[in-house]
């Protein structure tokens, strides 16, 4: 016996003229791949590494072959911060040198110990004038360079980092330094745009006058600084801020933020001569002392730094003594088409 309606879906098949199991489409399996930078093209492999720091690169190196390729390749080796390579001493930075760094290399971050062998005279530092002179030798196109706690006393006159004609940006952070370290030392940098001395306190008058009479000296003459950054160099007064007007009218930055040897008259020869400045941070550096010396630094940042985009100042700085001065100071600050950024 036929089960009620089933000789009706025979019919139906029959009269279509489909046969029963062919139209029957099959099924799509869909399997879960976890996700892995195997399965990724090297060119995207590559964009990911250059995200990484060191010690993590160097342990992907370590999964497969592929990896350990890659890791060779000088996009990667362009730009290197070893700051954060852990128990890093001279014989490893001079090895690391040798077998790790590419002569593509064109940007360079090291930090070392001045301020701990200070402390403790029976520690080496990390950073010696060899070690550097074997890494310019290998990589010679190096145009940027950041060194962090560094002895520059330790670096003698003859130091290719001294020589280096290709630099363009140098930065001497928290670095120990003797007094008139830039005349001893006797750099020769054509090319030189940006320079920062943050917390480099040995840096004072004749190291800038030093450095201006270089620029003087160089025929034809040298591209001029754009960028300077003097954070912390307490011992700069206004001798030195004189040779940076007279010598360097291009300064696009200037940062004399915590320096403690400026006087107002400085703050107004930056505002008189520094025409082309398109930020200026002189926080914490020097408070203006009268209602009249905070409104004519104003007036003359307005009228001859034309291009002026950003002021940065500390609370109090403009002669904010009480809410008289504060309320005037606050409605000429509005006035200005420049930011003004209190920190």
């Amino acid at each position: 016996m036929e089960r009620f309606g089933e000789g009706s879906k025979k019919r139906k098949r029959r009269d279509s003229g489909i046969k029963p199991g062919r139209n029957k489409q099959p099924r799509l399996e869909v399997v879960a791949v976890e996700p892995s930078l195997s399965l990724l093209p090297d060119n995207v492999v590559l964009k990911i590494m250059s995200f990484l720091d060191v010690p993590s690169m160097m342990s992907l190196a370590r999964i497969n072959r592929r990896f350990y390729l890659l890791h060779s390749d000088e996009y990667i080796w362009s730009d290197v911060d070893l700051s954060t390579v852990p128990k890093l001493d001279v014989q490893r930075m001079k090895k690391f040198i040798r077998e790790k760094l590419h002569p593509a290399l064109w940007r360079l971050t090291l930090r070392s110990n001045a301020i701990e062998c200070q402390r403790r005279p029976k520690m080496r530092p990390i950073i010696t004038g060899a070690a550097l002179d074997e890494l310019f030798k290998k990589c010679p196109n190096i145009q940027t360079i950041t060194l962090d706690n560094v002895d520059l006393s330790q670096l003698p006159p003859e130091c290719l980092l001294w020589s280096s004609s290709r630099m363009e940006r140098i930065t001497f952070s928290r670095c120990v330094a003797p007094f008139k370290w830039l005349e001893k030392a006797k750099p020769h940098w054509p090319n030189l745009k940006h320079l920062y001395l943050p917390y480099t306190t040995k840096t004072s008058d004749h190291d800038l006058q030093y450095l201006a009479s270089l620029r003087a000296s160089v025929h034809p003459p040298a591209p001029t600084l754009i960028h300077l950054s003097l954070t912390n160099c307490y011992r700069i007064g206004k001798a030195g801020i004189q040779s940076i007007c007279d010598s360097f009218p291009n300064l696009v930055m200037l940062d004399v933020s915590d320096c403690s040897g400026l006087t107002p008259e400085c703050l107004l020869l930056i505002a008189e001569h520094m025409i082309k400045l398109k930020e200026l941070n002189i926080s914490n550096s020097v408070a203006m002392d009268s209602l009249e010396s905070a409104d004519t630094l104003l007036s003359k940042l307005r009228a001859n730094c034309t291009h002026l985009q950003q002021l940065t100042l500390s609370p109090g700085q403009l002669y904010f003594h009480d809410d008289r001065c504060s309320e005037i100071n606050m409605v000429r600050l509005n006035q200005l088409r420049f930011k003004v950024v209190f920190v």
